[in-house]
C-alpha cells in the first residue's frame, strides 16, 4: 500500500512536467508556420449599421423606453415596419461606422 502512494505520488508530480516538455516540443516547428489570417468581412450594403434612439417598445405592462442600438434598417420606417414592437424610434444622424 506504502509503495503503491509513493507510486502515484511521484506520477502525479511527474506528468505536468512530461507533458509541459512534450507540447513543447511538438509546437516548436509549427510556430514558424502561424501567420496572421485575414478574414474577409461580410458586411451588408449601404453604410450601415445605424444607430437608433429614442424607441418605445410595447409591452403587456405598457410602452418601454428601450436603450439606443445599432441596426441594418436604413430608415425608422423601414425599422418600425419590420420590428412591430417598436415605435418612435429616431435615427442618429451622427452614427459612428
Amino acid at each position: 500500500m506504502n509503495r503503491l502512494f509513493i507510486f502515484l505520488i511521484t506520477l502525479t508530480l511527474a506528468l505536468p512536467f512530461t507533458t509541459f516538455a512534450h507540447a513543447a516540443e511538438a509546437h516548436q516547428g509549427d510556430a514558424a508556420q502561424l501567420q496572421p489570417t485575414k478574414v474577409k468581412k461580410n458586411r451588408l450594403p449601404g453604410n450601415g449599421p445605424y444607430v437608433y434612439i429614442n424607441c418605445v417598445a410595447m409591452t403587456p405592462d405598457g410602452p418601454l423606453p428601450v436603450l439606443p442600438f445599432r441596426s441594418t434598417y436604413s430608415t425608422p420606417a423601414q425599422l418600425m415596419a419590420n420590428q412591430r414592437d417598436l415605435s418612435q424610434c429616431e435615427k442618429r444622424n451622427d452614427a459612428p461606422a
